[in-house]
């Protein structure tokens, strides 16, 4: 849900541009993403604040879910 504040519920991009599409990206790319502002190799502290309480598995599932 916490992403869904941002990305939307379907993961579209925001009409001005600055929130990036997640639908339909490989859950692949999308979970290294999640890993990289996790990690600290992206960075963006909002995302990475949300992402810090969240183990691997769960991570997972986010990606699979925009990825569908």
């Amino acid at each position: 849900l916490a992403c869904t504040g941002c990305h939307g519920k379907q993961g579209r991009a925001t009409s001005d541009g600055y929130i990036p599409r997640l639908a339909g990206k490989p859950a692949g790319y999308l979970l290294n993403q999640l890993h990289h502002f996790r990690g600290g190799r992206r960075q963006l502290r909002l995302m990475t604040g949300l992402l810090d309480p969240l183990d691997d598995a769960y991570l997972a599932e986010i990606a699979a879910h925009f990825a569908a």
